[in-house]
């Protein structure tokens, strides 16, 4: 598409044509049409690009909605750049604020049992967390964990039992 202007004045008259600028979103070697869609995993956010940019870590596009990158939601991140896409968190493990790093682990004591999650939660008492399991564990027969966000069990005191598993507190023997 052409838009022609003609001015005349005094001794001259000269044409001015002017071809429309890429809009966002795409781009032409020239900055002029006709112009190309930036490829999933790039972006162009200005009229009159000549080149698409890359989206960086923790951030993604798709072809044709590219005039900006999208954020890696909270749950899931991407560590790589150029991408269409972004990974989901693994149980046991949470979202880092950039979204361009893997996801971090839970700590020793708490839990996240959903993909995606952005947070971990503490283990409950009677519970205890490991970093070989991204749920939380009952204490076996005999040891306790007495306050929620435990990573380990404890024994029962000598003179004190428990028989259940997931217990927070031992009892006393009886006498006998």
């Amino acid at each position: 598409m052409h838009a022609h202007r003609v001015f005349a004045g005094c001794d001259q008259t000269f044409v001015i044509t002017h071809r429309p600028s890429c809009p966002p979103g795409s781009f032409s070697a020239t900055g002029l049409q006709p112009c190309t869609i930036c490829p999933a995993g790039k972006y162009q956010g200005k009229a009159e690009g000549k080149v698409c940019e890359p989206c960086m870590q923790g951030k993604y596009s798709e072809e044709g909605s590219s005039d900006s990158c999208t954020p890696c939601p909270a749950g899931r991140y991407q560590n790589e750049s150029r991408q269409t896409f972004c990974y989901d968190c693994d149980a046991g493990s949470f979202w880092s604020p950039t979204g361009a790093e893997p996801c971090n682990r839970c700590p020793l004591g708490q839990f996240s049992v959903a993909r995606n999650s952005s947070t971990c939660s503490l283990c409950p008492a009677g519970t205890f967390s490991s970093m070989l399991s991204p749920a939380c564990v009952s204490c076996g027969p005999g040891f306790v964990s007495s306050q929620d966000g435990s990573s380990t069990c404890s024994a029962c005191s000598p003179g004190y039992f428990k028989n259940e598993s997931g217990a927070a507190t031992c009892e006393p023997c009886l006498p006998g």
